[in-house]
């Protein structure tokens, strides 16, 4: 916290108090109970920074005038700011870790909009301070398709990002189709993994969240309104949390605002309509800035100002539609777009009474667009939306020419819908190699209206097809060294893998279902969607009909699978079991050997490593029988795994030795990696520093330019304990640092009690055995909460932990064994900071048995 001076927000509340003749006890009274004596203190002393419904209840408290109070709230964000600039990145990333399951990642940012917002000051300004109050947490913007409710909320955000202390976070429900799906799509934009509990997503988000204010932004919530319950009781669980809604209708919850975000202004009609006059209407200056972009010589003049108010006019100052106007003035001037809308709008005045008639007029404005396109292009647009997400090029060929009879080039048709504003483009990572395409919301309804119901059986037939074919090569390619890039590929189809999945589950497509199921269970896992993933393999097993063997084997499979990972095993196993039994009868010699490795994991889990290494000897002799080189070398490096949990270190190492050659065969870096890092635990198992020191260099080398992202933070947190381990303090701290930012990145829960047992063994090296007992118990607690069996690395340092629980006291070890883990990484994080290298440099390897002085005169050994 920065300096106490008489412009910060302690001196400032302090002398506000003051004047009112208040004790800080009387202030507390006066806030109800909201704050305490001792916080007020702490706060006057600029010792803590309050969040911003504490700061409103001392403005309301304190009775403050209203530039008194924006003198508090400016003092506020500063010291918001300088807390900002002091923290480690890390610390921040750690903010608001769930006690049992996810880890929060780093939120992606605002979406930047494509230009400056037009003629929505005041609406920005009257939102942005509705949202600070501290009695509003839910505020939804409604009004029709196209009038702009996205991008007057991405505005509102970011004006507000500065502050909201927690963070600002974006989540587009436009994609999916499920109510149910809407908390889940919360967490992950939030940052959040899903964990192994029994806690449902809400309640591992409401626990995420508690105590950290966020400000969420819901976008186009009109279709799934069935959600309201749960984001009502969301919103009751986390005070702290602030929505901002855009929908087509009110969600209809107690406490909402509901803000109608109207058309934008129009040109005055009954006055003189020139282009000094036209300057002040935003409509129109929306209209001239899209004008521009696609004919930069445009200019406004006294002759054009009065169709170009037309123009507006007719589309009832809809931005969506005054855009796709805008776009045509490239080959039409304004005078013959005027008179082409008026003709178009006559041709649509029949549509349906129940819309609004803004909506009618977008309605006419999209069919007015479509009307420019040439046949082969009009069919173009109405098979494109069969896509819910981002399409590639080849995508958009193999589903909507699947015919052969579309009658234009994939690429030539797409660019003549994007010039058309009826498609954008849409890059979803910087640098894509391959661009993507999509439809707005409502034009994709309107496309999907043009699509006749035979051409669109077959068109979702030919999108089926094509996501079936793309998961299952997938699923090949992820045993590979290219794991990375095509979990992206499946990431960024994600909206279209639900499509298919939903689409075959509706018509009973068994087979179709269960195979898509089948390939994507790895996938759900990775991206950490493994409670969806496992509904979608539910229901697909459950689904009537015929399915051959093969493709239920595969679903059991990935069933089992996902069973694992949400800490199901018995139902996991069963599944496995099942699926075992199946590809064995139909004689798959690699399906068998894969199911066997996987169900080893869930009996080792189970605790039955004896069972675990047998499934595993029968995986290796399996996949060597069938040459999958890729097989051999997973399976040898998952059987020394277990042999060395065992002690069996010889034969674990020479296992590990033949699937590093095997790696290197494939030129699989990511699969050496792995190898690599499981040696480096055996030699740090066996206390030889130096070498586990110099395998797990080598193997983070290997996973970084692998693109094996999901190994590094292990990686580093094993680094990390064997350079504490070996009195390397400097080098502890700052790969604990990096350990930590990288778990949080890959969403690995169980690097997070390694990186715990990590910062242990430096509190214990820097003489702070009371730390170093507190950050071992949170170890054991965390782990326990998990459900993660201990490797022996881990059983290792068990010992030496509870060798330290008896001499301390049952308080402290309680007191650890129960911290919340942002608690708990905050602590690691504290020992890791570049400043405790003062109080360690007398740092030495700690092997067998250590004593640390205690303050009380006690000695403990670890």
């Amino acid at each position: 916290m920065a300096q106490v001076d008489e412009d910060s927000l302690g001196a400032l509340l302090s002398r506000y108090r003051r004047e009112r003749g208040l004790t800080q006890l009387e202030l507390a009274e006066r806030t109800g109970g909201h704050l305490s004596v001792n916080t007020i203190g702490n706060i006057e002393r600029d010792r803590t920074r309050p969040y911003r419904h504490s700061i409103e209840a001392l403005c309301a408290a304190l009775d403050l005038a209203t530039e008194e109070r924006a003198a508090v709230l400016l003092a506020w964000r500063h010291a918001g700011a300088e807390t900002r600039r002091e923290s480690l990145a890390a610390a921040d990333q750690a903010d608001s870790l769930d006690a049992t399951a996810p880890l929060t990642l780093p939120a992606s940012p605002l979406p930047r909009p494509p230009a400056p917002l037009l003629g929505r000051a005041e609406e920005v300004s009257a939102l942005a301070a509705l949202l600070t109050r501290a009695e509003v947490q839910l505020v939804t913007l409604t009004g029709p398709a196209g009038v702009g409710k996205t991008r007057l909320a991405l505005a509102i955000a970011a004006a507000l990002t500065d502050y909201v202390p927690g963070r600002v976070v974006f989540v587009p429900l436009a994609p999916l189709d499920d109510p149910a799906l809407v908390l889940a799509a919360i967490a992950h934009a939030c940052g959040l993994r899903e964990s192994g509990s029994a806690r449902s997503p809400g309640e591992q988000l409401a626990a995420a969240l508690v105590g950290r204010e966020t400000l969420v932004v819901l976008d186009n919530c009109e279709h799934l309104l069935a959600a309201a319950p749960e984001i009502a009781a969301l919103l009751a669980g986390v005070p702290c949390l602030t929505l901002l809604a855009t929908s087509r209708a009110p969600l209809r919850l107690r406490g909402e605002s509901v803000y109608p975000v109207a058309p934008l202004g129009l040109p005055d009609l009954a006055g003189p309509l020139n282009a000094a006059t036209l300057a002040t209407s935003p409509a129109a200056a929306l209209f001239m800035a899209r004008a521009r972009a696609v004919r930069p010589d445009f200019t406004l003049t006294d002759a054009n100002a009065p169709d170009v108010a037309a123009i507006c006019t007719r589309l009832d100052g809809l931005p969506l539609a005054i855009e796709l106007a805008a776009a045509r003035v490239d080959t039409l001037p304004p005078a013959a777009l005027a008179a082409r809308l008026e003709h178009s709008l006559d041709l649509l005045t029949g549509g349906p009474f129940d819309l609004p008639d803004r909506h009618r007029a977008l309605r006419a404005a999209i069919a007015w667009s479509e009307r420019l396109l040439a046949p082969a292009e009009r069919r173009l647009f109405a098979r494109l939306a069969v896509f819910a997400g981002a399409a590639t090029l080849e995508a958009i060929a193999a589903v909507c020419d699947d015919d052969g009879r579309l009658g234009i080039d994939a690429l030539d048709g797409v660019t003549a819908l994007v010039r058309q504003s009826l498609v954008r483009r849409v890059d979803e990572t910087e640098g894509a190699a391959e661009p993507r395409f999509a439809m707005l919301a409502t034009i994709r309804e309107y496309a999907l209206e043009r699509l006749a119901s035979e051409d669109r059986t077959a068109v979702e037939r030919a999108h089926g097809d094509y996501v079936l074919a793309l998961a299952e090569r997938a699923r090949g390619e992820l045993r590979g060294g290219e794991v990375a890039a095509w979990l992206d590929r499946l990431e960024a189809e994600r909206a279209d893998l639900r499509a298919a999945l939903r689409r075959a589950l509706d018509r009973g497509e068994s087979e179709r279902v269960q195979r898509l199921a089948g390939a994507l269970g790895r996938f759900w896992i990775a991206r950490g969607f493994a409670r969806e993933g496992q509904r979608w393999t539910e229901e697909a097993l459950a689904l009537g009909g015929p399915a051959p063997p093969a493709a239920r084997a595969g679903a059991l499979d990935a069933a089992g699978l996902l069973a694992v990972e949400c800490r199901q095993l018995t139902h996991g196993q069963e599944c496995l079991e099942e699926c075992l039994r199946l590809r064995r009868a139909l004689g798959d010699l690699r399906g068998t050997a894969e199911t066997l490795a996987t169900l080893a994991s869930a009996v080792a889990l189970n605790g039955d490593n004896t069972r675990a290494i047998a499934l595993l000897e029968e995986s290796l002799a399996l996949h060597r029988q069938g040459g999958h080189r890729w097989g051999v070398a997973i399976a040898l490096n998952n059987l020394a795994d277990k042999l060395y949990n065992q002690r069996e270190d010889a034969r674990a190492e020479t296992l590990l030795h033949e699937a590093l050659a095997v790696w290197d065969e494939l030129g699989d870096r990511g699969g050496r990696a792995l190898s690599l890092g499981t040696l480096g635990e055996v030699a740090l198992a066996r206390e030889d520093f130096d070498r586990a020191r110099a395998l797990f260099a080598e193997s983070l080398a290997c996973a970084r330019a692998g693109a094996a992202r999901n190994l590094i933070g292990s990686l580093l947190a094993d680094l990390a304990l064997t350079q504490a381990r070996a009195g390397d303090a400097a080098g502890a701290r700052s790969t604990l640092r990096e350990a930590i930012a990288a778990s949080q990145a890959t969403g690995a829960r169980q690097d997070l009690v390694r990186c715990l047992l990590a910062g242990a063994e430096l509190a214990a090296a820097g003489v702070d055995p009371a730390r170093a007992v507190r950050l071992w118990a949170a170890a054991e607690g965390l782990r326990t909460r998990l459900g993660a069996a201990a490797k022996r690395v881990e059983r290792t340092h068990r010992a030496r932990l509870i060798s330290a629980r008896r001499q301390s006291s049952a308080a402290l070890w309680q007191e650890g064994y129960d911290l919340p883990p942002d608690q708990a990484l905050a602590l690691a994080l504290e020992i890791a900071a570049p400043r405790q290298a003062a109080r360690s440099r007398h740092v030495r390897p700690l092997t067998g048995r250590a004593t640390f002085p205690l303050r009380r005169g006690r000695a403990l050994r670890a």
